[in-house]
């Protein structure tokens, strides 16, 4: 919010009284924090998009020893 709201109208309603160069610089920098928060990128950066993932079942030969015996398992997976 601060830095898509806040800061830039603060930058703009402070120009006026600066005058002169950095009236302009501080509107220009206004201006630029404006496009470039409310840019489609930005909000994917806040908000990655979702994806759904899949589970693949790892086979006993591959899975470390100590996995499956805390598992309780022997080596073919099956419950001891």
């Amino acid at each position: 919010f601060v830095v898509r709201v806040a800061w830039p109208l603060l930058a703009l309603a402070l120009a006026p009284p600066q005058g002169g160069i950095p009236a302009g610089v501080s509107v220009v920098a206004a201006l630029a924090c404006l496009t470039l928060s409310w840019h489609s990128s930005v909000k994917i950066a806040f908000h990655p998009p979702q994806e759904s993932g899949t589970t693949y079942a790892i086979p006993p030969e591959l899975t470390p020893g100590e996995v499956l015996d805390s598992a309780n398992l022997d080596e073919r997976g099956i419950q001891q």
